[in-house]
């Protein structure tokens, strides 16, 4: 699960794949935060993602990581703006690009 990705590409493949996301999960928004929204390519370990949802998955939230995981061929980590730890709280969401 080792891929390069520019900031354009997994805009792309986020906003490709939010549809599906919003009508399984319930995905109101999406949005990503990392170094990674540079304009140059680099190998990617994990990109963050961010969720808004309709209302809380339950062990769901795990399977729908998974299923963007599999659909990006990329891992992930995904969290909501509430789960965020409050000290950096401000400053991830301010960085946030948001679909």
């Amino acid at each position: 699960m080792n891929r390069k990705f520019n900031d354009r590409q997994l805009f792309h493949d986020l906003q490709r794949l939010m549809p599906e996301l919003s009508k399984r999960y319930g995905v109101l928004r999406i949005g990503y935060f990392t170094d990674y929204t540079s304009p140059y390519n680099k190998p990617v370990s994990e990109v963050n993602v961010i969720v808004e949802l309709k209302k809380p998955l339950g062990w769901s939230f795990f399977e729908m990581k998974e299923y963007i995981e599999r659909r990006l061929m990329l891992r992930i980590d995904v969290v909501t703006p509430g789960g965020l730890k409050v000290l950096f709280r401000n400053q991830i969401l301010d960085s946030v690009q948001w679909l």
